[in-house]
């Protein structure tokens, strides 16, 4: 079976004070403003191979709409109170021909290889996760559109994996499961990220993302790490 990806990239636009809020402190809120930026810029900048890129954005106006637009990215508002109806909302957006595939701003350090990964485990199965370590995962990709695995799940909670899994296996769809993976969502994540970059950066692992690895060079440089 032939596989082609809507990259959907769904992203908190980078407002001091409302996003990465469980870093401060040590971080102030616009050092994490300025994390989520630099977050958010390493995953647009990525060499994807996906024609079809959407940047689904949650929040105010902000210059990182027009930066994405620039570099050939969709523009999509996030609708809807909860995330699942969020993410349903944005499936709408993915042409029926290509099969969406959920990326957020929280792992710019994702396996090099993963877009091609997505792809070979769609070939086998209806649905490709790449979990995170704390019960959730950094990316989701499924052959079609399925909004029903998106429904009854515990947003933010270590069981969104399992229900999700549940979910699909519910409407009788498989599931791969890729390699782990870990969600930067404490100053703790943020250390173990700047080792990896450190260690696996340009090897077999580890996207450089550049614009996130130089700020946490200059969180270390200031003490905040």
């Amino acid at each position: 079976m032939s596989v082609s990806l809507c990259l959907i990239m769904m992203a908190k636009v980078p407002v001091a004070g409302r996003v990465k809020t469980r870093m401060c402190p040590p971080l102030s809120a616009e050092d994490a403003a300025n994390l989520q930026l630099a977050c958010i810029d390493d995953v647009l900048r990525r060499p994807w191979s996906s024609a079809a890129k959407i940047a689904s954005f949650a929040g105010p106006e902000h210059p990182v709409r027009a930066v994405a637009a620039a570099l050939g990215w969709q523009l999509h508002e996030q609708r809807g109170d909860s995330l699942g109806e969020r993410l349903i909302d944005a499936l709408g957006v993915c042409t029926p021909e290509r099969s969406p595939c959920f990326i957020g701003t929280d792992a710019p350090h994702l396996d090099v290889g993963i877009e091609q990964a997505l792809v070979t485990a769609l070939a086998a199965h209806d649905v490709a996760i790449v979990p995170a370590f704390d019960g959730g995962y950094v990316a989701i990709a499924s052959r079609q559109r399925y909004p029903e695995i998106f429904v009854g799940i515990d947003w933010g909670s270590e069981r969104v994996l399992a229900q999700t899994i549940a979910s699909a296996e519910r409407e009788g769809l498989s599931v791969a499961l890729l390699p782990w993976s870990y969600d930067i969502d404490e100053v703790a994540d943020l250390r173990r990220l700047r080792l990896d970059f450190g260690v696996l950066s340009g090897r077999n692992h580890v996207y450089d993302a550049r614009t996130t690895r130089a700020l946490l060079d200059s969180f270390s440089e200031r003490g905040l790490l």
